[in-house]
């Protein structure tokens, strides 16, 4: 919209997509990097990854101010992440939270007040704990906050809270789309567009 109006953009009906090709390549130990979860702070790109180190999955971060210095920025391990982390803020509880898989739990999150400083993350707690899940995503509302994952099967995965226990445990899960598993298999992403 234009001029704070309630007027929306339609979303395109076609994409064309260019490449850079790689922005950043695997340092110290890293044989991979991938799974990259982008947000902006303080005129900054954090980016958190997974990857592999050493022939298991591994969690890192880089910060940097554009795309064109990811290739020289530090490479930071973040032991307490391994695989395909997610980075939000959530901003009623002013917290970020890096959700990711592949540890005890089927997902587990920690929360930081710094996401530029590795070493200031919490202990791992429990997101969700079910079936195999893979690449999880959260959005929130006014007043739910929901989950969504895969699981190589041909499905996508919901489930849901109140905000207000958010961070916290997502219990019980349904279907919210299935396909074949050709199809449909990893990397759901779920988004709001404003004004819809």
């Amino acid at each position: 919209g234009q001029g704070g109006s309630a007027a929306t953009c339609p979303l395109p009906k076609t994409f064309k997509w260019t490449s850079t090709g790689p922005l950043a390549q695997p340092k110290a130990g890293w044989v991979s990097l991938k799974n990259f979860s982008d947000v902006v702070f303080n005129n900054l790109h954090i980016v958190y990854y997974s990857g592999d180190k050493n022939g298991n999955w591994a969690g890192g971060m880089m910060a940097f101010p554009d795309w064109d210095q990811m290739a020289t920025a530090t490479q930071y391990d973040m032991p307490v992440i391994s695989a395909a982390p997610t980075i939000l803020y959530f901003r009623p509880k002013k917290l970020w939270i890096d959700i990711y898989q592949y540890t005890q739990f089927t997902f587990s999150y920690v929360t930081s007040t710094d996401p530029t400083k590795p070493s200031s993350w919490s202990a791992p707690h429990e997101l969700y704990n079910g079936s195999h899940g893979i690449d999880n995503t959260v959005i929130c509302n006014s007043t739910t906050c929901y989950l969504f994952w895969t699981n190589d099967d041909g499905k996508i995965y919901r489930s849901s809270m109140p905000i207000d226990n958010f961070p916290g445990v997502f219990t019980t899960s349904t279907v919210v789309m299935s396909d074949t598993t050709a199809n449909l298999f990893e990397a759901e992403q779920v988004y709001s567009i404003a004004g819809t």
